[in-house]
């Protein structure tokens, strides 16, 4: 199975073609038949938010086929402090921001 088809047996037709849309329009997405990326720049404090302006980090919404961090922080558009993502743990999701330098160093990128 390729990174897409993986990533639709994740999300559904449906919820990955909106989330398609709303990363190409406001964050990056990033695809081959390896791997799939959506990020965007967001306010650490409203990472829920879609905004346009102030950001201070990156919001990882999904990344399918890497495998690794250092692939996808070496692909990063331009720089930003911190970086994060929503886990799903313990019967509840949550989010965790990184210093993105830090990341960098423990990563070698």
């Amino acid at each position: 199975m390729n990174a897409i088809q993986t990533a639709l047996s994740m999300y559904g037709a449906e919820e990955f073609s909106r989330l398609q849309r709303l990363y190409t329009m406001y964050g990056f997405t990033f695809t081959s038949p390896d791997y799939i990326d959506f990020i965007r720049p967001c306010k650490e404090a409203k990472w829920e938010a879609f905004n346009e302006a102030e950001n201070d980090a990156w919001f990882v919404e999904l990344v399918v086929g890497h495998g690794k961090i250092e692939k996808l922080i070496g692909m990063l558009p331009y720089h930003l402090p911190r970086i994060g993502w929503q886990r799903h743990l313990k019967g509840r999701f949550t989010s965790k921001f990184h210093d993105l330098n830090r990341l960098k160093s423990l990563t070698n990128n």
